[in-house]
């Protein structure tokens, strides 16, 4: 908006704002709207809802640091075993993934889950 609709609002601005409020009030939606002026109208608080943080398995870099020391130093067509160590299979092939993303680029390795011998085996192909 420009510098003349923030300091006062325009007849026509004013009545589609409040019909539009009157709409939201109707659907009794929960709702936090600031007009142009400054003024709060609505039932929602205006630092809205509050997300629950994700609790994570593992502190920040466990896994990676795990993956990192098998495929540090991978030359193209090398082939290493990760073991499973805590992790699962399923996270320290997302780790894989990331991490090998990270040091040689988008689709450098590939990786498959055995779970037969509990480890991800992965192969660097660029």
């Amino acid at each position: 908006m420009n510098q003349s609709t923030i300091s006062q609002m325009s007849q026509v601005q004013k009545i589609t704002f409040n019909r539009a409020i009157v709409l939201l009030d109707s659907m009794k939606c929960v709702y936090a709207i600031m007009d142009p002026l400054g003024n709060k109208h609505g039932t929602l608080p205006l630092g809205g809802i509050k997300r629950i943080k994700r609790i994570p398995k593992h502190p920040h870099g466990q896994r990676s640091g795990h993956v990192l020391k098998y495929v540090d130093g991978m030359k193209v067509g090398d082939v290493v075993q990760i073991p499973f160590d805590k992790f699962g299979g399923f996270d320290i092939q997302k780790s894989v993934a990331s991490t090998t993303w990270r040091l040689w680029g988008k689709g450098s390795a590939t990786s498959t889950i055995i779970k037969v011998n509990q480890v991800v085996e992965v192969m660097r192909i660029i």
